[in-house]
C-alpha cells in the first residue's frame, strides 16, 4: 500500500500469477450486516387428527393379544392349530313337533244277559219204535216179527194191537207193564216170545205208550201189512 492509501498489487516471487490482496476496509467505512430471520414457530398439531392413530393402535393391540392368547391355548393342548372354518354357517333345522296320537277309546262291551237253560223235561217220551218186518208173509202160516222200543222219562211202558186208540195204556195187549228200553225177543211176557203177525186181518196196528212219573203220556204207531 502507497503512502496515499491506494491499494497495490503484489507479485510473489515463486508464480507468474499475480497475487492481489486487499487491504481491510478503513475502519470509518461503514459494514453493512445482514441476521437471519427467525423460524416460524412449528403448528400445533390438531387433536382429532391423532384420534383414528391411536384407535387402530388400541385395535392392532387387542387383536395382538388375541393371537397370542389363542396360540398359547393351542400350544397347551398340544395341537397343530388348524384353520378357522370359513364360509356362512348352515342354518340349523328346525325340529317338527311330531303330533301326539290321540288314544281311541276302547268300547265298554255290553253285558251279555245269561239266560239259565230250562230245567230238563219230566214228561214221557217214546224216543224210537221200530218192527221187522212191516210186511209179513203168510204163506207159511203166522209169521214172526220182532218189536223194539227205547222212551225216556217212563216208568211205564205199554203196548197195544189194533187199539182203536192211540193209549195202549187203556187198551194194553197184555197187562204187564213193559221195560223203558227193550225188544219183543227177550223182554215181552212169557207166552208171547217169539212174537207172531196174526195172519187174514189184512193188516194190524201196534202200539208203544211210555207213561211218565208226573202223568205225562207218548205214543207211537206202527203199522204191519200180511
Amino acid at each position: 500500500m502507497s503512502d496515499d492509501g491506494t491499494p497495490t498489487e503484489r507479485f510473489d516471487a515463486t508464480g507468474d500469477v499475480p497475487t492481489r490482496k486487499l487491504d481491510a476496509a478503513p475502519a470509518d467505512s461503514p459494514t453493512e450486516r445482514f441476521e437471519a430471520p427467525a423460524a416460524a414457530p412449528a403448528p400445533a398439531a390438531d387433536p382429532k387428527s391423532r384420534r383414528p392413530v391411536i384407535i387402530l393402535a388400541v385395535v392392532g393391540g387387542l387383536l395382538l393379544i388375541a393371537l397370542i392368547v389363542v396360540l398359547v391355548l393351542l400350544l397347551t393342548r398340544g395341537g397343530t392349530p388348524s384353520a378357522l372354518p370359513t364360509g356362512t354357517p348352515s342354518a340349523t333345522p328346525t325340529a317338527t313337533a311330531t303330533p301326539t296320537p290321540t288314544a281311541t277309546p276302547t268300547p265298554t262291551p255290553t253285558p251279555t244277559e245269561t239266560v239259565a237253560p230250562p230245567p230238563p223235561s219230566t214228561a214221557a217220551v217214546v224216543d224210537s219204535f221200530t218192527i221187522n218186518p212191516t210186511s209179513a208173509s203168510c204163506a207159511n202160516g203166522d209169521p214172526v216179527i220182532t218189536l223194539q222200543w227205547s222212551t225216556s222219562n217212563a216208568n211205564n211202558v205199554f203196548f197195544g194191537v189194533d187199539t182203536g186208540t192211540n193209549d195202549a195204556q187203556q187198551s194194553p195187549f197184555f197187562a204187564d207193564s213193559l221195560p223203558a228200553s227193550g225188544n219183543s225177543t227177550n223182554d215181552f211176557p212169557d207166552g208171547y216170545r217169539p212174537f207172531t203177525y196174526t195172519c187174514g186181518n189184512g193188516s194190524h196196528t201196534y202200539v208203544i205208550t211210555a207213561v211218565g212219573s208226573d202223568g205225562s203220556k207218548d205214543s207211537v204207531i206202527v203199522k204191519v201189512t200180511g
